[in-house]
């Protein structure tokens, strides 16, 4: 049974607009920021992750 998510990362085209959205929610910056390819928030004890993808033909990936 599942009993916690530690960490859930989502694709954006927009870092720069992404990361104040989640700034303005209150997530504390673990890592990286708006000009990088891949940030870190911190929700409690658990992460966001955000991980930059081009505007145009955005890749199709998964993590684990």
């Amino acid at each position: 049974m599942i009993q916690r998510i530690s960490a859930v990362t989502l694709s954006t085209v927009d870092m720069r607009r992404a990361v104040q959205f989640y700034r303005m929610l209150g997530l504390e910056l673990a890592y990286g920021g708006e000009e990088a390819a891949f940030t870190s928030f911190r929700a409690g004890p658990n992460f966001l992750n955000l991980i930059s993808q081009p505007a145009k033909n955005p890749q199709s990936w998964w993590g684990r």
